[in-house]
Parts: C-alpha cells; structure tokens; sequence
C-alpha cells in the first residue's frame, strides 16, 4: 500500500492549493468591503424606514389639524347663522314697529330706516337732519359729539303737514376706536 491510499481523503492531498499572503489580504479587503457595503444597505434601509415614519407623522398631525379647523369653521358658520336670524329677527321687529327710526352715518346720510320713517318723513329722504324741530337754544354739538345716548324733544310737520311732538334719542353706534360711525335715530311721540 502507498501513501496515498493510507490517506484518509483518498488523493485529495494532490488538489490541495496553496494561498499567498496577498491572496490572504485580498479576501480580508474583500470581506471588509462586503461588510462596509453591507452596513450602508442596512442604514439606507433604516433611514428609508424612518422617512416613511415621519412623513406618515406629518400626514396624521395635518389631517388631525384640519379636523381641527373644519370643526371650528362648523362652529362659526353656526354662530353667523344665529347672528343672521338675530339680526333678520331684529329688522323685522324694527321695521314693524310704529314709531320712525333710523340708521344714519357721520355724515347724516340715511343707511337704513324703517316704513314708518319712510311714510312720515318721504321716501326720497337721502339725508336726515338730526337736530330739525329743536328751538334755537338747543346745543347740537354737545349731542351730535355725545358717546352716551342722548334724547331731546322735537316737533316736526309730517309729508302732509300736520305737525308731531316726538322725543328723539340718538343712540351712538362706536366704530374703529372711539369715534361714533352710525347713530340710531328713535322718534317716539309724545
């Protein structure tokens, strides 16, 4: 028997192949390289996961937030409503009623006044002297100038000249500031 056939592994001994130290290095830069390699796939794969987190963050906390401002646009469409009916309620009640009254500006142009006024004093009223049917020694600037509402007595001839005492209150009606924008003018008779 030979030395070969003694060998456990048959003639394996002939294919053995020998390796340098170069071939040693090499397989250790390639390793490492594949284990660099390796390590940027798996933070490209974690920061690509925590990209999708954020960004699924971001669309829950937008969603969540015009929610938000949906509900309270539903408040304010409400409360405008409730203001709308108030006021619509309000006008009518106004218009109704007997006595002449009106909304004027700065100016004393006529906004807003109602049937009342409208058949007491004309239809073409544009413009509406607040203090006509005041004796001579009636102080206009103090109440035309007057933050409180103020009330004084006036006798007026109607559109078909019968004559009419009336207690007038002008209510000032505060804009921007302090400065008085509209007044409401009530002509009760007395």
């Amino acid at each position: 028997m030979t030395l070969l056939n003694t060998l456990p592994y048959g003639d394996s001994i002939r294919n053995l192949e020998y390796y340098s130290t170069n071939d040693f290095i090499n397989s250790q830069s390639a390793m490492a390289e594949f284990e660099h390699t390796q390590s940027l796939n798996i933070l490209l794969i974690v920061s690509i996961i925590v990209l999708v987190i954020i960004a699924v963050a971001i669309w829950y906390l937008q969603n969540l937030k015009s929610k938000q401002y949906s509900k309270v646009v539903v408040l304010q469409n409400q409360e405008l409503q409730r203001i709308k009916h108030q006021s619509d309620m309000f006008g009518y009640v106004l218009n109704a009623a007997q006595f002449p009254c009106c909304l004027v500006n700065a100016e004393g142009k006529i906004s807003w006044c109602n049937e009342a006024f409208s058949s007491f004093y004309g239809r073409n009223s544009g413009e509406f002297d607040l203090f006509s049917g005041t004796d001579a020694t009636f102080d206009r600037d103090s109440v035309a100038k007057s933050t409180v509402p103020s009330s004084f007595h006036v006798r007026i001839k109607d559109t078909y000249g019968k004559v009419f005492g009336f207690k007038r209150t002008i209510v000032p009606i505060k804009g921007d500031g302090d400065k008085s924008d509209y007044a409401v003018i009530e002509n009760i008779a007395i």
